[in-house]
């Protein structure tokens, strides 16, 4: 049925048969549009059943009338009202014959007839209450029984909508003849003719109509506020008041003072009023702020094809015998916003059934739907009244085909006129009475009553919640285990409690469904937005609802026999139906931001496949184009093409228009990208140079320059209004008659009443017109003069008749058309001029047609006008005087026959390349004659995309006709000065601000590679800390912030990020600055990417809009991936492909590597001596007393040890227990040394070099030794420009200094991509012959990064984590390549030096950072001593490399009082109870017992102070390692379990040969007494860690709450958060250390698989 015919309806009446079938016996609605009475009357086009004004009677008459097809299908013949048959398709997953969700859906209208019943008899009551209180006092009536509470509150509600619907009814039947409807029999012929011609330009007509309703309604919104406005203070100022005056009216006062002049003053002072209600609308509409808007919201983008369709819908139910089309007609638009066709795998789609989608959304295209979305959307009644007079307006001004029959009819009365009435009666009345009934249906007592009651009922306690979402997601993950993935990474226990929150605002607020610009309204645009963000599909919907029912079925029963016996009882089927209904509706307004999301993925995956196609792309490249592009639209919500992509969508819009005869040039057009100009200067500057390029030789060449495209944001986008770069305008004159040229007659006496364009004096038949072109944002257009030079004009001369010149005809030589709308992938250029060449036949009818030339040219001619063929004659004499002059003017053009010619040798090549070709007839063959060889050719119009559309005529949308006042003021001219002092401004650049705030350096790398991505624009890096206040970016005029931010501790900022996040930014600051944040945190701790998300509310807050929304990074499942696609896709928004272009040809750099170099010798500042060994010379430094072993029987420090390290405190500095110390480590000596051997030429080479080496004699290693201790400083080089480099640490310095305390020597896999990148570019300049063993150096590097940077996202990952197995350091990576990297033997072509210099490699590797350590100590034992306890890290890889952990083997090898340390106070939230009586739980692993022994050693000398000891609350400690071995404080552990200060509970998980006993072990063996102490309201929790370990104790403790506590899962997990959020569930965790690699796959796979993991949970 979407072959655009359509087919013979069935016996039934099939409406889905593309066109529109005839109605059933039935009278059904949905065939082909919304019959407006029933079957038998549809001849004379007889207007719809005027509406009962009973809400009960239109509500029964509407259930009756409804019929729809899935009805039909779901209901039998014979039990056609009831709620459900017999043969009906059973409910989802069961064989119960109670309805599917879809049934449910189909027959919402149909539930609750007992309440229907019940308010209609309220309102009987009511009427003959009223009826028979005027003869209440001759005692001769007896009132009738007052109806309920409940049903009046119900009458009362509904009762102003349904004024306002009478109200609009009644306009409707009195001013545009609804009731009368069609008066004539051709009335219905007349519209549906008059329909057909607007579809020629649906795009044109329906911008048109779309934005002339809603600058109406706004202008009736602002009329209506101000009214009310004035009212009100009307009302305030007739309060009596002694001392108040009544405040004298404006219009009244003028009237007495003005005397005999007030009528004119009034008339003026209206008209002003007019102007300011006008341009207030106008501000609404631009800004999407019109009460349209505002009631659709997401659906804004569609609105156009929305209501275009539903007109559709209904002019195609007219004349229903006439939709069986044939030839050059145009389709019903009724499926354009389908989605699929129920495929599993497709978009939409569900488990091998119809979509469940369709029953609920408007996707099926029927008039019903489109009537139910307004109505939902809260579109009001007397918005369609508006409607009617946008309709005929539009239809009046944009139908380009509009015959006399259309004009003749438009000027008839509005009662009269046949669209008048079709406008009323088929679309506005349908759609009041829509409104009408959707609001009856929700205020049924089911709803206010019946939802209400029952969720009170069901809801009470949070653990009867809990229950009901843990129960739906249960069973909605087993029963649709496709949307596994969709949850992989959600926590379940919060989704579950979420449900519940929906279902309660649902509940509370499902009356509130069809209003607009309510808090709930914003709710479920929150919802929506949310929902795409996370990804989730619109197929799940429909399952979503279908579990929701079967969920709730159970407690429903139970509602239907608690209420049994009451006043108002509910039934299970009543109460199941209600919630179908609310959800239908409600979801209907959540789910629209992913439909719009896909259908532009779809519209995007449309063209690039096609794109790929002509340009013959790779599957690899097409398949890697896609995902950016989806990534892009997902984060921005549409994407941006590159100049490549920009110029074949533009060719193939050409190749696909169907009314061009000349497109075999199709792959000839120039595109030219402008979508950085900006500024109105700039774009007429441009039109010049457009012109100059189509005229730049005797041939026309064809131009299309595309400029920046219209954004969901911008209700117009930019545009010319000019249909031409070159018009001529056309005059009025006294006797009726045009001078110039009559297309452009309203366009010149519209600017000329705006006093923007002053006619010459002389005024002729060819005056050009100026260029207006409109910008977002300002109502005034911007006026620009064309420059004579850039007018080409062809002087119109016959070669046989010299009179013919002297008639002064012309024409513009180029056809600059410059109101095109073009369409690549759903992404719309509303501004894109584009030229070709003239037919020749188009300049004579404009001459013949327009300017009416016939008769001075059959004088000149001296032709006997009386001849028969007189017209013929002209149109050739004519035609060859214009194909005379464009020749004599060597300007192209081509005649009749010869582009009839080339369009069939266009179609063979079509034909071919097996594409057929489309084609309008009337434009081609009507166009050229019945002699030409397309005459007779068969065309198929059909739409294939990109395609080009027309714009409608903008100015005239907006133009003001209430008023005539002129508009000169502020009139934004632009001379050709202006032009030349803008010529070098033409580009704002943006200020690019790159901010960073970095505990572990990963931020700052990501903030450094961003800049070298940027560097064409010179952005500015910066730590949070420098710009703290943001007062850079006034002094910077920033426009850009880009915002890399980790977490440290918990939620808090880094330590460069500390006065950042202490200093308020001012508000509105960064009100013109787009700001993008990348969070990056580990969901290993609890919250994850804090710092990040405040970062950008902070932002937010200071009035930053995000040109991205914040992104957060996952560290425990892998950041690279992530970080990369986030960067790429930020530097393609700011700095887009063909803006990095034109800054390399304006600025001559390219996009060539930099280059980093080496400075050694003598600097004036002082420079840092080398640190002796490991100790610091600064006297901060901090002197160590104490370093000793913990282990039960000691260890090794090269083996396995676990040290305790005590410093000294200097005097003034404190600290509490629970806080941290942060130490900043050296590299050992021995790497320092290994480092500098691999550069060991180079660094020879340097010294000797400098002429002053004292040791040149005495070897390489005392040379090394000498270099090692020269200062030096690094140099940028950048497309030829010097600067200092980059670095992580300052210069000048010792390279010892340097490799010995600032640089991380240390890779982790957001490096592993990088060093790839860079050896491999470097690689690639290499020259001369390579030797075996480094040719396979090369390969092996080669294949890694292969695998590691250009493979899928799983080859990365284990790419880089084999990487990390073979080369865990820097060090040992150079050690392996150096042969081919450090050394001259395989040297760069360019310079002859080794591939990779000591400068790359300083500029690529990260600083040191500061490590951190739990306080094991408390200040109570001794205030001026610090403790810590240090495992000592030595892991070997699965490769056999082994790994040292830097700070540990630092802090191990610590002298006592001779060495010092580098150290700081953290203060970190980990703390205590401050009540000593309440009970604690402590849990720690290894040296997670640190904070532990502060925490206890303060709880010991807090008893020992108090007077009853008992009074202590227990304290339980779960300490566990691998043996009585390791054990670590065993003495002082010992010694508090026996003075009875804590009980001791111990975990030894490899002390054989006792089983295998973890922490979370002992946890659930005393799962009675945790639950106990969990529930008692005191109790905190303390667990310091491993945080996999702190995820493992974590589920006991739930599974402890679940088995001893009665708590469904969702329940104790709340409580736990109960905990957490009163600070008595506390943690001090850290990431996994040990076999690093493996267990960072398991918590990845965790990670990836939560929902799995959570159903597991549940398992037996």
């Amino acid at each position: 049925e979407r072959s655009g015919g359509s087919s013979p309806p069935t016996e039934k009446g099939d409406e889905r048969s593309g066109g529109s079938s005839p109605p059933t016996e039935k009278g059904d609605e949905r065939s082909g549009g919304s019959s407006p009475r029933k079957t038998g009357a549809h001849t004379r086009g007889a207007p719809p059943r005027k509406l009962e004004r009973n809400a009960s009677l239109l509500l029964n008459d509407a259930a009756r009338r409804a019929s729809s097809e899935s009805k039909r299908r779901l209901m039998s013949e014979d039990d056609a009202n009831a709620p459900w048959s017999a043969k009906s398709t059973p409910r989802l997953g069961s064989n119960l014959t109670r309805p599917s969700f879809t049934q449910h859906i189909s027959i919402a209208s149909h539930m609750n007839r007992r309440s229907s019943e019940n308010l209609a008899n309220a309102k009987d009551s009511e009427r003959k209450t009223k009826g028979d209180a005027g003869g209440e006092s001759g005692g001769g009536s007896t009132p009738a029984p007052h109806p309920s509470p409940f049903d009046m509150s119900v009458q009362n509600d509904i009762g102003a909508l349904l004024d306002s619907c009478r109200e609009t009814l009644e306009t409707l039947d009195q001013e545009y003849g609804s009731a009368s409807g069609f008066t004539r029999v051709g009335d219905a012929v007349v519209v549906t003719e008059g329909w057909n011609k607007a579809l020629a330009f649906k795009t044109l007509w329906s911008e048109a109509m779309v934005g002339r309703w809603r600058i109406l309604v706004a202008r009736e919104q602002i009329r209506r506020d101000d009214q009310k406005r004035e009212r009100e203070e009307l009302e305030g100022t007739c309060r009596p008041s002694p001392s108040h005056k009544r405040k004298p009216d404006a219009v009244g006062e003028e009237k007495k003072d003005s005397g005999g002049d007030a009528s004119s003053d009034q008339s003026a002072l209206r008209a002003k009023r007019a102007d300011s209600l006008h341009v207030r609308a106008l501000d609404q509409v631009e800004n999407n702020d019109d009460p349209l808007a505002v009631a659709l919201q997401s659906r804004l983008p569609h609105f156009r094809d929305v209501l275009t369709a539903m007109i559709d819908r209904a002019v195609r139910s007219l004349c229903p015998h006439t939709q069986r089309v044939q030839r050059e007609a145009y389709r019903p638009i009724n499926d354009d916003l389908l989605l699929g066709s129920g495929d599993a795998n497709g978009v939409v789609g569900g488990a091998g059934e119809d979509s469940y989608l369709r029953r609920f959304a408007l996707l099926e295209g029927t008039m019903d739907e489109y009537i139910r979305l307004f109505a939902r959307c809260g579109v009001l009644p007397w918005h369609w009244k508006i409607f009617c007079d946008a309709f005929l307006w539009t239809m009046e001004t944009h139908n380009l085909y509009q015959d006399e029959t259309d004009a003749d009819d438009l000027q008839l009365p509005k009662g009269e006129s046949a669209h008048s009435v079709f406008a009323a009666a088929y679309v506005a009345r349908p759609a009041v009475e829509g409104i009408m009934k959707m609001h009856v249906d929700l205020d049924f007592p089911v709803f206010r009553l019946g939802m209400k009651r029952f969720w009170a009922r069901v809801s009470e306690g949070n653990d009867a919640k809990a229950a009901i979402g843990e129960t739906f997601y249960r069973q909605l993950l087993t029963n649709h285990s496709e949307l596994l993935d969709y949850f992989a990474k959600a926590d379940m226990d919060s989704l579950a409690l979420h449900l519940v929150l929906a279902l309660d605002l649902l509940v509370k607020s499902c009356t509130q469904i069809g209003t607009a610009d309510t808090g709930f309204r914003r709710v479920l645009e929150h919802l929506g937005e949310m929902h795409r963000k996370l990804g989730i599909p619109t197929f799940a919907f429909p399952m979503v609802g279908g579990q929701l029912l079967k969920t709730l079925r159970p407690h429903l029963e139970d509602e239907e026999r608690i209420t049994k016996d009451m006043d108002m009882p509910c039934t299970a089927d009543e109460l199941e139906q209600a919630f179908a209904m609310v959800y239908m509706e409600v979801m209907a307004m959540v789910f629209y931001p992913m439909v719009q999301e896909e259908k532009l993925i779809n519209d995007a995956y449309d063209f690039f496949e096609t794109v790929a196609k002509e340009l013959d792309w790779s599957p690899d490249c097409l398949s890697r184009r896609l995902l950016e592009v989806k990534l892009e639209i997902q984060s921005t919500g549409t994407y941006v093409h590159t100049s490549e992509e920009l110029e074949i969508g533009a060719r193939l819009a050409w190749r696909n228009s169907a009314k061009c005869i000349g497109r075999i040039a199709w792959n000839t057009l120039m595109v030219r990208d402008s979508r950085h100009i900006t500024s109105p200067c700039a774009v007429f500057k441009d039109v010049e140079e457009h012109l100059r390029l189509a005229t730049c030789g005797t041939n026309i060449q064809s131009v299309m320059t595309v400029y920046k495209p219209k954004s969901h944001a911008e209700a117009w986008g930019m545009k010319f209004w000019n249909s031409q770069f070159v018009r001529y305008a056309g005059y009025r004159e006294e006797d009726g008659s045009v001078t110039g040229d009559p297309a452009n007659l309203e366009f010149t006496e519209f600017i000329v009443r705006k006093n923007w364009w002053t006619p010459p004096e002389k005024r002729t038949d060819f005056d050009v017109l100026p260029l207006f072109l409109k910008m977002p944002g300002i109502h005034k257009p911007f006026i620009y003069q064309l420059p004579k030079e850039w007018v080409h004009e062809i002087e119109i001369e016959h070669p046989d008749c010299p009179a013919v010149k002297e008639l002064g005809l012309r024409w513009a030589a180029v056809p600059a058309i410059s109101n095109f709308n073009m369409n690549l992938g759903g992404v719309d250029y509303q501004c894109c001029p584009f030229n070709g060449w003239f037919l020749s036949i188009e300049v004579v009818r404009n001459l013949m047609e327009r300017y009416k030339v016939n008769d001075r040219f059959a004088d000149a001619m001296k032709l006997d006008k009386s001849q028969k063929m007189i017209e013929m004659r002209l149109q050739h004499e004519i035609q060859l005087a214009v194909l005379h002059s464009f020749s004599k003017g060597e300007i192209t053009m081509v005649d009749p026959v010869t582009v009839g010619n080339s369009f069939m040798v266009h179609c063979k090549r079509e034909r071919d390349q097996g594409r057929e070709c489309p084609g309008q007839w009337s434009w081609i063959g009507g166009l050229v004659g019945p002699t030409n060889v397309t005459w007779h050719k068969e065309m198929r119009d059909f739409e294939v995309l990109p395609q080009y559309d027309y714009c409608c005529e903008h100015w005239m949308v907006t133009d003001n006709p209430e008023t005539d006042e002129l508009d000169g003021g502020d009139i934004l001219n632009v001379s050709c000065h202006t032009l030349e002092v803008e010529e070098e401004d033409d580009i704002k650049l943006p200020h690019i601000l790159i901010i960073y705030g970095s505990e572990t350096g990963t931020a700052e790398a990501a903030a450094n590679r961003m800049a070298t991505a940027l560097r064409l624009l010179k952005p500015t890096v910066k730590n949070l800390d420098s710009v703290a206040g943001m007062g850079i970016v006034e002094t910077r005029a920033i426009t850009h912030i880009i915002a890399f931010c980790s977490t440290f501790n918990r939620g808090e900022f880094p330590s460069n990020a500390q006065q950042f996040a202490k200093t308020e930014i001012p508000p509105g600051l960064l009100s013109n600055t787009k700001v993008a944040v990348l969070a990056l945190g580990s969901s290993l701790y609890p919250d994850f990417c804090a710092a990040g998300m405040a970062l950008d509310k902070k932002l937010n807050k200071a009035g930053g809009q995000n040109l991205v929304p914040m992104v957060k990074v996952d560290d425990a499942t892998g950041s690279e991936g992530p970080i990369a696609d986030w960067a790429t896709l930020v530097q393609r928004l700011i700095m887009p492909k063909h803006m990095e272009t034109m800054l390399q040809a304006r600025t001559g750099a390219t996009n060539v590597p930099l280059e980093h170099r080496m400075n050694w010798g003598d600097f004036e500042e002082g420079v840092p001596d080398l640190i002796p060994r490991f100790t610091w010379p600064e006297l901060e430094a901090i002197d160590c007393v104490e370093n000793e072993e913990l282990m039960a029987k000691g260890g090794d420090i090269d083996v396995r040890s676990t040290r305790k390290l005590t410093f000294q405190l200097p005097e003034g500095v404190t600290y509490t227990s629970g806080d941290h110390l942060a130490v900043h480590p050296l590299n050992s000596l021995d790497i320092v040394t290994r480092f500098a051997h691999c550069f060991r030429e180079e660094l020879v080479t340097s010294a000797v070099a400098c002429g002053s080496c004292p040791v040149l004699e005495k070897g390489t290693d005392a040379i090394l030794k000498w270099q090692l201790q020269q200062p030096f400083s690094v140099d940028t080089i950048d497309n030829g420009e010097t600067y200092p480099a980059q670095l992580s640490f300052s210069t000048p310095a010792t390279l010892a200094m340097v490799l010995q305390s600032q640089i991380d020597l240390s890779l982790r896999s957001s490096l592993v991509g990088d060093l790839l990148v860079l050896v491999r570019r470097l690689l690639a300049g290499i020259s001369g012959d390579v030797s075996a063993e480094n040719e396979n150096k090369r390969n092996r590097i080669l294949n890694l990064h292969r695998i590691t940077v250009e493979g899928s996202a799983n080859m990365k990952k284990a790419g880089t984590d084999d990487f990390l197995d073979h080369f865990p350091t820097v060090v040992d990576f150079l050690e392996h390549f150096s042969p081919l990297l450090c050394t001259k033997d395989v040297h760069a072509e360019k310079n002859g030096a080794p591939v990779l210099l000591l400068a790359e490699m300083l500029v690529f590797l990260p600083r040191m950072q500061m490590r951190y350590y739990s306080i094991s100590s408390s200040p109570a034992d001794d205030p001026l001593k610090v403790s810590i306890s240090v495992g000592v890290l030595h892991v070997k890889t699965i490769s056999g490399v082994m790994l040292h952990g830097v700070c540990s083997n630092y802090l191990a090898r610590i002298r006592p009082m001779q060495d010092k340390v580098n150290l700081s106070v953290r203060t970190s939230s980990f703390r205590g109870p401050n009540d000593l009586k309440a009970p604690v739980i402590m849990v720690g692993t290894g040296t997670g017992l640190a904070p532990m022994m502060g925490f206890i050693s303060d709880r010991e000398h807090s008893i020992e102070s108090m007077a009853d000891s008992n009074s202590a609350g227990a304290c339980h400690l779960f300490f566990g390692c691998r043996n009585e071995d390791d054990r670590i404080y065993t003495n002082a552990v010992d010694r508090w379990e026996e003075n009875g200060i804590l009980k001791h509970h111990l975990a030894l998980s490899r002390a054989s040969p006792l089983p295998k006993t973890y922490v979370q072990d002992l946890l659930e063996q005393h799962g009675q007494d945790l639950c106990r102490l969990l529930q008692h309201e005191s109790t905190h929790y303390y667990i310091c860690g491993d945080a996999k370990v702190a995820d493992f104790c974590f589920e006991a403790c739930v599974s402890a709450l679940r088995k001893h506590g009665s708590m469904s899962r969702v329940a104790a997990v709340q409580h736990i958060k109960l905990m957490r959020a009163q600070g008595r569930w506390q943690f001090d965790l850290w990431g996994i250390i040990t076999h690093f690699n493996e267990a960072k796959l398991d918590l990845r796979k965790k990670k990836e698989a939560c929902a799995k993991t959570w159903l597991l949970t549940f398992a037996e």
